[in-house]
């Protein structure tokens, strides 16, 4: 299927609790998140990271067609399903999406390398681990879903060839700077 953008799409990619939300919150006002679909529940403080919807409707967006990227997650809660909406992608100038490897992998190979720029963030595990604890209700449920999370992280993330850019977010000030500089030379 031939997809036709309005610009190159931004794809933020980073293991959990690295700071993709807030660094997204940081560069709203040049870039248009993307948001994807999920049907995981909220977290608490959560307000529009995500579209939430129930798993009948996410399904039958799949069957419609409706995603570009189809992502499952095997949790300590069941089954959630992340997807980033075809039309919402087209139609926005200047997307951003948040995504993990495999997805980055499927918009490189929907959409070709020349017409995605592609960012890793990185934070080291302590940090993450703090992060997620801080951000979760601490429930002996969600300490074994974090722990989940940053044993599958180490899994998802190795193919660093795939970014064009890979940045430690120790300084969120420098971390911004340095996404701002990245998009203003491949981005205009």
């Amino acid at each position: 299927m031939d997809y036709t953008l309005n610009n190159k799409i931004l794809v933020l990619c980073g293991k959990t609790a690295c700071g993709k939300t807030t660094i997204v919150k940081e560069i709203t006002s040049k870039y248009n998140e993307v948001k994807s679909y999920t049907t995981r529940p909220k977290r608490k403080g959560e307000t529009n990271e995500y579209v939430f919807v129930t798993k009948e409707e996410f399904d039958r967006m799949a069957l419609e067609n409706k995603f570009v990227n189809i992502r499952d997650y095997h949790t300590e809660y069941g089954l959630w399903r992340y997807g980033t909406p075809l039309e919402v992608l087209l139609s926005t100038k200047h997307p951003l999406l948040i995504l993990d490897e495999q997805g980055l992998e499927n918009i490189i190979d929907k959409f070709g390398r020349e017409n995605v720029v592609s960012i890793l963030i990185e934070a080291d595990e302590t940090t993450r681990l703090l992060r997620s604890l801080n951000r979760d209700e601490a429930t002996e449920q969600n300490t074994r879903e974090i722990k989940r999370r940053i044993k599958d992280d180490d899994i998802k993330f190795k193919k660093r060839e795939l970014y064009n850019y890979i940045l430690d977010n120790n300084n969120l000030d420098e971390l911004q700077k340095n996404i701002e500089f990245i998009l203003n030379l491949d981005l205009n």
